[in-house]
């Protein structure tokens, strides 16, 4: 996935899902920096 687009969604004050497509890849924690990994990706087919 190098140089592939990814997305980022705020859902709270600390924390954005990061998407690749529909597939919800992890949590980016906006106060340490660090990515929480989901042990199974998780689909969105709301989007």
């Amino acid at each position: 996935m190098i140089g592939e687009r990814v997305g980022f969604e705020e859902v709270s004050e600390r924390l954005c899902k990061i998407y690749f497509t529909n597939a919800v890849l992890g949590m980016l924690d906006l106060f340490t920096g660090k990515v929480l990994k989901y042990e199974t990706p998780v689909y969105n087919y709301n989007k």
